[in-house]
C-alpha cells in the first residue's frame, strides 16, 4: 500500500491492462491505452489524479480499450480525453467529485456509477450512451454541470440519474459524428 505518483516527461505512459492499486494515484504525465486492453485504476484511500498534461487516448489499432477508474476521494482528469484517439470505453466510481478539466471524447460509452458532484469543464463529445448514476438509487450522483461553453453532443441516449440538480450552461446536440 502507499501512495503512487508518477512524474513523466509528459510525453506519455502506456498501459497495456491489468489493475493499479494504491492509496491515491497521481499521474503528471500523458497516457496512452494500449489496443484491446482493459486498465483499472482503484484508490483506496484518496483520489486519483490525471495532469500535466492529464491527456488519456486510446491507439489505433482493432480493439476496444475500456478505462475504469475507481477512488475512495476524488477523481480530476485536467487533459483532454481522447484529443488523438479516442477511448473505446470510460468507467468512473467515485466516493467524492468527479471533475473533468478539458474535453472528453469517448468512441463508446461514459459511464459515471458514483459521484459527489460530477463537472465537464469542456466540450464533451460521446459517440456512444453518456449515463450518469444510477435509476435504481438515485442518491448516487448529488448533481451534474456542464460549465459555461461545454457543449454535450451524444450519438446515444444521455441518461442522468440524481436527486440533485443538473446544470447545462451551453447548447445540447445528438448524432454527433465526427471526432475530430
Amino acid at each position: 500500500d502507499g501512495d503512487l505518483t508518477v512524474y513523466g516527461a509528459g510525453t506519455t505512459t502506456t498501459f497495456n491492462g491489468g489493475v493499479i492499486t494504491a492509496d491515491s494515484i497521481e499521474y503528471n504525465d500523458a497516457i496512452i491505452l494500449s489496443d484491446g486492453v482493459t486498465q483499472t485504476l482503484t484508490s483506496t484511500l484518496g483520489g486519483i489524479t490525471l495532469q500535466n498534461p492529464g491527456n488519456v487516448n486510446g491507439s489505433t489499432g482493432p480493439g476496444t480499450e475500456h478505462f475504469i477508474l475507481n477512488s475512495s476521494g476524488n477523481v480530476f482528469i485536467g487533459g483532454r480525453i481522447g484529443e488523438v484517439v479516442p477511448l473505446d470505453y470510460l468507467t468512473i466510481n467515485a466516493q467524492d467529485n468527479v471533475t473533468f478539466g478539458n474535453t472528453v471524447v469517448v468512441a463508446g460509452d461514459l459511464v459515471i456509477t458514483d459521484a459527489a458532484q460530477v463537472t465537464f469543464g469542456s466540450d464533451v463529445i460521446v459517440l456512444g450512451n453518456l449515463i450518469i448514476g444510477d435509476s435504481a438509487d438515485l442518491s448516487r450522483i448529488e448533481g451534474v454541470t456542464f460549465a459555461t461553453g461545454a457543449e454535450l453532443n451524444v450519438s446515444g441516449n444521455v441518461e442522468i440519474y440524481t436527486e440533485g440538480v443538473v446544470e447545462f450552461r451551453a447548447n445540447i446536440g445528438r448524432d454527433y459524428q465526427a471526432v475530430n
